[in-house]
């Protein structure tokens, strides 16, 4: 009888939070606010800004990734590129890593996108927040062991108990070998895709771009992230590894494996935007270029010439959580991937990402924020809800005087538009990257946004920020949001 009362009181808790989220509102980054500009400088600010464009190159890995120049990152990204196992000394491909089809065999992914195996997670959206692609993304996580023979007769195998696992010398007698699992490890990829009028570009029409990505219609590139957590120091900070694949056309012909064809080439660099600054064909090199939002630092020393490739590591980056309401979804009636649909599944990457352990906590406190309200991320029928559940830091919703004070606005500010400043600025073009990169700005912490002002206002900073093309141009366009600035610093 109690179970039978448990049952219902979850069934009616299920059904409330399927009530409360059958229409929830979607924020449009691809619509320009209509509205009238807030005053003068802001209009004149914007006019200013579309003519002259970003001030400076928006991705730049040079500053993270230790190197010169583009061509200069380039040459040190091949050198990551055998440290972490994707090339040989000869910068030949490896077995493992060296093309798309070896890393998916690696880590146990399907090599059919289409047809995921039953422990991927498979998610297909339109990331409208600072890419501006149809993306095609799969994680799984597994654990992983290391392999050793086991002895056959009694005298060895109690010998080789008592050594914890150690191998035995190759005399003894052996059975087929034993995994002892020792680590877990994280991995996922994520495909790009435009529209069809520019299947190769960014910020195409939404539909088709993710049209292409449900097809794995000419994907554009593929990028891969994956770490490894040992066991034995779970307080480590964990390497991170990133790899950029050209798929241009298919992950294989005809989803039959093709490990030497092009498609799946490693690639040592990406194009994620129309900024040609710094290398004329705008390619941005890797690991750098993915460090500017997902975080951490890059030990490439030349100090130790003679072992160069020991030194490239990536320590401290995050994956990052999914922000499920800024993404566009699949508007084709009944499709397994339209907004409703996905919930479940941007639960399941969420829960993937804070299970991950991320360096930076911010990433694990606003994935907590999100499901708070419906049981945590953990909860199965949980989802994001910004229409009646929006989450806001304490600071920023029930901020102190003290607090208030700090920004020093010159004019009386209120909780109330500390929080617009955060839901219409913070959280549409700065968390996303700033989560990751908590150290250098916190949008989380209400107590660092007085720096937002350096960050933001064009007049102290020559508007360098958002740090991406799309965000960028986003953020300037949009009344909304520069009306919750000037609220607080007119």
């Amino acid at each position: 009888m109690k179970s039978k009362i448990l049952l219902a009181v979850f069934a009616a808790s299920m059904a409330v939070v399927a009530t409360a989220q059958t229409a929830k509102p979607k924020f449009d980054a691809t619509k320009i606010d209509g509205a009238a500009a807030p005053n003068s400088r802001i209009s004149s600010i914007y006019k200013y800004l579309m003519q002259t464009g970003h001030p400076s190159t928006f991705i730049a890995p040079e500053g993270l990734f230790g190197c010169a120049d583009e061509a200069d990152c380039e040459a040190k990204g091949t050198v990551y590129y055998q440290r972490i196992g994707a090339l040989d000394a000869s910068n030949n491909p490896t077995p493992s890593r060296g093309t798309m089809q070896a890393w998916l065999a690696t880590h146990g992914f399907s090599l059919n996108p289409l047809l995921p195996r039953s422990d991927e997670i498979r998610a297909v959206y339109y990331n409208r927040a600072d890419l501006g692609f149809g993306r095609d993304l799969h994680c799984r996580t597994y654990r992983k062991g290391i392999e050793f023979a086991v002895p056959k007769d009694i005298i060895s195998i109690k010998s080789f108990v008592a050594q914890a696992g150690h191998p035995q010398p190759a005399k003894a007698k052996i059975l087929p070998r034993m995994i002892q699992p020792t680590s877990t490890v994280s991995a996922c990829y994520v495909t790009n895709f435009g529209d069809s009028a520019n299947p190769n570009a960014p910020n195409g029409n939404e539909q088709q771009a993710i049209t292409k990505a449900k097809t794995n219609s000419q994907p554009i590139a593929t990028v891969a992230m994956e770490v490894t957590r040992s066991d034995s120091s779970t307080a480590a900070i964990p390497e991170v590894r990133f790899f950029v694949y050209d798929t241009g056309g298919a992950f294989t012909s005809g989803y039959t494996p093709v490990p030497t064809a092009l498609r799946g080439k490693l690639l040592p660099f990406a194009v994620l935007d129309n900024d040609h600054s710094s290398d004329p064909a705008g390619k941005k090199a890797n690991p750098g270029t993915c460090m500017n939002c997902h975080g951490g630092r890059a030990d490439y020393s030349t100090a130790s010439p003679s072992h160069p490739i020991a030194k490239t590591v990536v320590t401290g980056a995050n994956f990052l959580p999914f922000d499920a309401q800024l993404f566009g979804y699949d508007a084709t009636p009944g499709s397994p991937y339209s907004e409703v649909a996905q919930r479940e599944t941007m639960r399941k990457l969420n829960a993937f990402v804070k299970g991950t352990q991320p360096v930076a906590p911010s990433i694990t406190d606003v994935i907590t924020g999100w499901y708070d309200w419906c049981g945590g991320v953990a909860t199965v029928g949980c989802a994001i809800d910004d229409s009646g559940h929006a989450f806001t830091p304490a600071g920023w919703s029930t901020p102190t005087a003290a607090q208030l004070a700090s920004l020093n606005t010159g004019t009386p500010s209120s909780g109330a538009e500390l929080e617009a400043l955060y839901q219409n600025v913070s959280r549409k073009y700065c968390r996303t990257c700033h989560l990751a990169n908590s150290d250098y700005f916190n949008v989380q912490d209400v107590n660092e946004a007085h720096r937002m002002k350096g960050k933001l206002n064009p007049l102290a900073t020559s508007s360098n920020m958002p740090n991406a093309e799309r965000t960028f141009n986003d953020y300037w366009a949009d009344s909304g949001a520069q009306a919750a600035y000037n609220a607080i610093w007119p």
